[in-house]
């Protein structure tokens, strides 16, 4: 019997910019609406994925999670970004994670668009909120100042 052999095709391709390679097109941008801030003084500093958080074990299961961007705020206030396209079901567990055993870090979902008309969409957004400092929706600024 032949084995059939399966290749996806990942819509994420790594993005150069600021000497940092990033996962994805969406992270790409972010950077650059990030180094906007901070050359205005919003923000102090930003940083590519500088730490890891390690879960610990619960339902036999232990986990790391390595947000996207760790923001620094001029009054020192520490923010962690994690940048998507669309959220999903795992992406949550993570974000309840981080809030169970990193209590005083603050975390924000950037995120392209509000869910719109779909449930499943608006849903796991509604589950996320718990967790979650904020939301951004990316999409509209990076229209407004042009970032593409």
């Amino acid at each position: 019997m032949a084995t059939r052999r399966i290749e996806y095709e990942w819509h994420n391709q790594p993005q150069s910019a600021f000497g940092v390679t990033f996962r994805s097109k969406e992270e790409r941008k972010w950077a650059t609406w990030l180094e906007m801030l901070r050359r205005c003084g919003e923000i102090r500093q930003w940083q590519y994925e500088p730490r890891q958080f390690v879960f610990r074990e619960r339902y036999r299961k232990r986990g790391v999670y390595t947000p996207d961007f760790r923001i620094v705020k001029p009054d020192a206030s520490v923010e962690w970004h994690e940048v998507k396209t669309a959220l999903r079901q795992k992406d949550v567990y993570k974000f309840r994670q981080m809030s169970l055993d990193y209590p005083g870090e603050r975390l924000v979902l950037v995120i392209s668009r509000p869910p719109g008309r779909s449930v499943k969409r608006a849903l796991l957004e509604q589950r996320a909120r718990k967790y979650l400092a904020d939301v951004i929706y990316s999409a509209a600024i990076f229209r407004r100042v042009g970032i593409r």
